[in-house]
C-alpha cells in the first residue's frame, strides 16, 4: 500500500504540526521520509519540536548518519 507523501510535506513545512501525530502516524511519517531519503532532512526540521521520546531516538539517529555520510562525502 502506498502512503500518502503529503504527510512528510506538511511536517518539513510545518514541522509544529507533528506535535498532534498519533502513533500510527508517526509511523506513517517515518517509513516515507526514509522511502524518500528524506529522515535526515526531517530529523533536523523537527529538532526544536516536541515529540515523543521514541521518534526522538530514531530522529536523533537519522541526524547522526546524515552527519555521517556528510563527512565521508567530504
Amino acid at each position: 500500500m502506498m502512503r500518502d507523501a503529503r504527510l512528510l510535506v506538511h511536517a518539513l513545512r510545518e514541522p509544529a504540526s507533528v506535535e498532534a501525530l498519533g502513533s500510527s502516524q508517526w509511523t506513517d511519517l517515518i517509513s516515507i521520509a526514509r522511502a524518500e531519503s528524506l529522515i535526515g532532512s526531517l530529523a533536523h526540521r523537527l529538532e526544536e519540536v516536541v515529540v515523543p521520546s521514541r521518534v526522538r531516538a530514531v530522529l536523533r539517529d537519522a541526524i547522526e548518519v546524515n552527519e555521517l555520510v556528510r563527512k565521508q562525502a567530504l
